[in-house]
């Protein structure tokens, strides 16, 4: 079994998600949606999963690579 380490990416990703996560729900607070909606869906899909999978990839590729 492989054991997964977070990186300096990782938690640079994770914090950006989670920044962006708060932002998203501070300015649905206010009323507008669609920025809201986007910034949300963006954090969501694309940054807090990259956030995980950003050193297990990599490593995955480093072993091949041997």
């Amino acid at each position: 079994m492989k054991r997964f380490e977070f990186n300096l990416i990782n938690w640079i990703l994770l914090v950006a998600g989670l920044l962006m996560l708060v932002v998203g729900y501070a300015i649905m607070g206010t009323g507008d949606n669609t920025i809201s909606v986007i910034l949300l869906t963006i954090s969501y899909i694309v940054v807090l999963p990259a956030s995980i999978l950003a050193g297990f990839l990599k490593k995955e590729r480093e072993e091949d690579k041997k």
